[in-house]
């Protein structure tokens, strides 16, 4: 889990109530993810924006954007719902 920067910054949208960005500095691989989930019952995943490191099986120097890979929306029904996220002490 060392290798992911979770993004769990203010100001990240209005309506956001969980932000998870998966984002990987230096590894060579272009898949984590950014997942939101907003109170109105919609929400996002998508790619993270991945930077640097060398891929080991295409040997390209890995840079991808936000959404560059994959971008799905999602909907649920925040009246019958749950996000129960542990505290880190108990993690």
């Amino acid at each position: 889990m060392d290798e992911l920067t979770p993004d769990l910054a203010a100001g990240i949208g209005a309506g956001v109530i969980f932000h998870f960005n998966g984002r990987e500095e230096g590894t060579g691989r272009y898949h984590p993810m950014l997942l939101q989930f907003k109170s109105d019952g919609t929400g996002l995943v998508q790619n993270s924006d991945n930077m640097g490191g060398v891929n080991p099986a295409t040997l390209e120097v890995v840079d991808v954007d936000f959404g560059e890979e994959y971008i799905m929306n999602i909907s649920f029904d925040p009246s019958s719902r749950m996000l129960a996220v542990p505290e880190p002490a108990s993690a």
